[in-house]
């Protein structure tokens, strides 16, 4: 190679995918066209305590090594908001979410992979872990292998139980608090239709891409996205039933 070049968003899935998969570092370089020293220099500077390599903590750790001082050193506001929302249980899809919103009066928004990488080099900086024990905990510090995702399980529960009650409520609420329908589909079309014509198909395939490793829906759990699928046709199915039936009424 002529000269080396930083690691692109899409290359870093990439890497997560291909070490999700199996496979060697030397073979993940091989698939990206890079050097294997490149590849070895990106999981060592960007993995996780626990070896883990989550590709949305690397871009927010990159992002802020490029960055004299971080938004969150710089904006006070902001240095406040963050920690006392993640003390609070909020993911920081959700706090980028309702920042994007712009119903919190004075505070800037800032992208999730931003958060992650405040969290991330919080670790590194006695002063700055010190307020993150003391408003967050173990929790953001020890991330469970959920929250590495992004998620928290009483958050999961909570969507769990409003989905019984109106499955596009949540994908609505998704939408709005996180970035993981376009993640999971790679665009933002395909959930919008499902939000109208397969809810509950939307749904089971999100969360199943989400909890899985390497984000991929595999074996078993696709028969639950089949299940919700059929779930979707009936609930057709009963509509058209008792549109009909109104109509012969």
């Amino acid at each position: 190679m002529s000269g080396y070049s930083h690691l692109t968003a899409e290359e870093r899935d990439r890497i997560a995918d291909l070490r999700a998969a199996g496979l060697s570092l030397r073979a993940i370089a091989r698939a990206l066209g890079r050097a294997a020293s490149t590849v070895s220099r990106e999981l060592r500077r960007n993995a996780l305590d626990s070896g883990a390599y989550r590709p949305h903590v690397a871009d927010g750790s990159y992002l802020l090594r490029r960055q004299r001082r971080a938004v969150l050193e710089v904006d006070a506001k902001l240095a406040t908001y963050v920690p006392d929302r993640l003390a609070e249980g909020w993911t920081p899809e959700q706090i980028a979410g309702r920042l994007r919103l712009g119903i919190e009066t004075g505070l800037r928004a800032v992208c999730t992979e931003t958060l992650y990488g405040w969290i991330y080099r919080a670790r590194a900086t006695a002063e700055r872990t010190r307020r993150v024990r003391s408003t967050v905990g173990v929790r953001v510090l020890r991330l469970p292998p959920a929250a590495r995702h992004g998620r928290l399980p009483s958050m999961g529960c909570l969507l769990a139980l409003l989905a019984l009650i109106s499955p596009r409520l949540v994908i609505f609420l998704l939408w709005i608090f996180s970035n993981v329908l376009s993640r999971a589909f790679g665009s933002w079309i395909i959930p919008l239709l499902g939000f109208f014509l397969l809810p509950w198909t939307t749904l089971a395939y999100t969360a199943f891409w989400d909890w899985g490793p390497g984000h991929h829906v595999v074996g078993f759990e696709w028969f639950f996205v089949i299940l919700a699928f059929v779930i979707d046709l009936g609930s057709h199915t009963q509509e058209r039933t008792a549109w009909r039936a109104r109509g012969s009424g």
